[in-house]
C-alpha cells in the first residue's frame, strides 16, 4: 500500500479551509463574494475552482456532450465532448456561477430537532428523517446520499423506510449524483413528490 505524504495532505488542504472561512464570514455578516476573473472562465460553465459538482450543466444538455468526471483531488468536474458540442449555451444559463443570485429581506432560521428516540440513531438532529416519513406518506419519492458496500457515496432513491436506512447517515464527502436530475425530472413529470437532500451549493441550481 502506498504511504500517505502527510505533510503534503496539510498542504493541500490549508488554502480549502482558508476559502472556506472566508465563505462563512461573508454569509454571516452578509458580504458579497469575492470578484474572480471572467477571463479564467470558457462560453460553457464556470472553471473547475469554481465548480461546486452540481452536475446541471451535464442534466440540461440536450445531445449529452458534457459529462461528469473526477479530476485529480477526487472531485467532480465537467468535461465536454468536443464532436458532440454545439455551443448552444444551455450549461451556462444553469451554472450557478453565471446565473444571477435572487436576494431577499425576507429571511428565516429555523432551529428543529427529532425525538430524543430518533435523534439516537441519527447522525445531527434526525429532521430528515421526519421529512421523508411525510414525503412517504404522500407517495412521494426520497433522494439523498448514501453509501454503497465499496464505501461508495452516491444519491440514490427511495420509496418507503426500510429503502431509506443507508441515506440515515452523514457523509463529509462530495456525493456522486449520477444521473438524479433526470429521474427527478421523470419523477416530477409523472405527478411524484420529491425530496431532495443536498447541500445548499448545489441546490441553487
Amino acid at each position: 500500500m502506498k504511504s500517505i505524504d502527510y505533510d503534503e495532505v496539510e498542504k493541500k488542504l490549508k488554502p480549502y479551509r482558508e476559502s472556506s472561512l472566508e465563505y462563512l464570514k461573508r454569509a454571516i455578516f452578509d458580504e458579497p463574494d469575492i470578484p474572480f476573473d471572467l477571463s479564467l472562465q470558457n462560453d460553457r460553465f464556470c472553471s473547475d475552482s469554481r465548480c461546486t459538482g452540481c452536475g446541471a450543466c451535464e442534466a440540461i444538455c440536450p445531445l449529452k456532450a458534457i459529462s461528469m468526471a473526477r479530476d485529480p483531488e477526487g472531485f467532480s468536474v465537467p468535461e465536454v465532448d468536443e464532436s458532440k458540442c454545439v455551443h448552444c449555451g444551455k450549461c451556462h444559463t444553469v451554472c450557478q456561477v453565471f446565473v444571477k443570485k435572487e436576494s431577499s429581506e425576507d429571511i428565516h432560521c429555523f432551529a428543529v430537532k427529532n425525538s430524543d428516540q430518533i435523534r439516537r440513531v441519527s447522525s445531527s438532529g434526525g429532521v430528515f428523517r421526519a421529512l421523508a416519513e411525510k414525503t412517504f406518506s404522500e407517495n412521494g419519492i426520497v433522494c439523498a446520499a448514501g453509501m454503497d458496500e465499496s464505501y461508495h457515496v452516491y444519491h440514490m432513491f427511495a420509496a418507503d423506510m426500510e429503502e431509506l436506512q443507508p441515506m440515515c447517515g452523514t457523509y463529509y464527502v462530495q456525493s456522486d449524483l449520477k444521473d438524479s436530475f433526470f429521474k427527478i425530472r421523470e419523477y416530477l413529470n409523472a405527478g411524484k413528490k420529491v425530496l431532495l437532500s443536498e447541500r445548499h451549493v448545489r441546490l441553487r441550481v
